[in-house]
């Protein structure tokens, strides 16, 4: 009993201590998320988080993006948003829904050359759109905080 309860304590010890150091699977370093909203008016705000835990803030003018600001989000929030990201693509690949409005995920991975993309019209409640605008909103909650304190 006293093996088994060592070899239990053991696991967890390591198994936490890897996750704490590297939250993220190999090949995942290289990975970028864009998210964010374009209307037909030409309108668009998009954020950019890196696996550095750095999240670029982008806006449009006159057809030209600029970068307006870079805020710093946790590394727990940066490793549950790529996690969650990645899963999700997995499970539902490609969502494209036009509209005079939409938001938007990217998903880059440079090293392994992969890009995936899903937009759909916030209005509108479907089966393939929900869980994206759910994650949508855990992105939006992790920046809009930060945003807010600066």
């Amino acid at each position: 009993m006293r093996k088994i309860i060592l070899l239990t304590l053991l696991i967890l010890i390591s198994c936490t201590s890897s996750v704490d150091k590297n939250c993220l699977s190999s090949g995942m370093e290289a990975v970028q998320i864009e998210w964010g909203y374009i209307t037909s008016a030409n309108s668009s705000k998009y954020y950019r988080l890196y696996t550095n835990n750095l999240v670029e803030i982008y806006k449009n003018n006159d057809a030209e993006f600029n970068r307006i600001d870079t805020l710093s989000i946790t590394k727990v929030e940066m490793c549950d948003l790529v996690n969650k990201t990645t899963n999700l693509f997995f499970k539902i690949q490609s969502l494209n829904v036009p509209a005079d409005s939409n938001n938007f995920i990217i998903y880059y991975n440079k090293k392994t050359g992969v890009q995936l993309r899903a937009l759909w019209n916030p209005l509108h409640n479907n089966m393939g759109n929900k869980e994206f605008k759910e994650l949508y909103e855990n992105f939006m909650s992790a920046v809009l905080e930060k945003e807010s304190r600066k």
